[in-house]
């Protein structure tokens, strides 16, 4: 199937759950592919969950100036 919006939030879903387990490595893999996807399709909504997610994981990973 070629649903880009699908795929964007299950990307992000599955960010998410790996977030909620600690793995915050695999959690940015997902929310990058996730923003990836969002900006084809030109999702503002999308980016901006992507964006807030992937901010979270740097502040978690003490990168707090990439989260900015």
């Amino acid at each position: 199937m070629n649903n880009k919006l699908g795929m964007a939030i299950n990307y992000q879903n599955i960010g998410s759950i790996k977030e909620s387990q600690n793995d915050l490595e695999k959690a940015l893999i997902y929310y990058k592919k996730s923003l990836d996807l969002n900006e084809k399709i030109n999702s503002d909504i999308g980016r901006i969950i992507c964006y807030n997610s992937i901010g979270s994981i740097y502040l978690k990973q003490k990168k707090a100036k990439k989260s900015h």
